[in-house]
């Protein structure tokens, strides 16, 4: 099967993508019937066979869990596990792109509040000195 990955896109989100989209798999992880999530039928057998390989850094089915919040999936339900994000969608691996934006435009706005805040900080340590003075 054939992908077009955006340019730069982080491997997890394009190891995740492979796996969902592998027929092979589907006794294990597969999408769901809206092709907008993808559900863990087996996560006993997707932890032995996948992790610590196939482009995932953890070992743990947990691990794995808190990477796909990390890089912005949602949790849709429980029992079976299925997570989903509005730009994850069966057949436009193009739109992968859009999650990454979002997860490093989030990144550049809490960077320029922290900056913006440090300067409201030296601003008023400054007023604070020349009123000692």
């Amino acid at each position: 099967m054939v992908h077009n990955f955006p340019k730069g896109l982080s491997t997890f989100y394009i190891s995740v993508y492979k796996l969902v989209d592998d027929p092979s798999t589907d006794s294990i992880i597969s999408w769901s019937k809206s092709n907008q999530s993808f559900i863990f039928w087996r996560p006993e057998e997707f932890n032995r066979r996948f992790l610590g390989s196939a482009g995932f850094l953890c070992y743990d089915y947990k691990e794995f869990i808190v990477d796909l919040k990390f890089y912005g999936f949602d949790r849709i339900a429980r029992e079976p596990w299925e997570f989903g994000h509005e730009d994850f969608v069966r057949g436009q691996p193009e739109r992968l792109k859009k999650l990454m934006l979002k997860g490093g435009r989030r990144r550049r706005e809490a960077t320029r509040a922290n900056e913006k805040a440090k300067a409201k900080a030296k601003q008023a340590e400054n007023r604070l000195r020349q009123l000692r003075i």
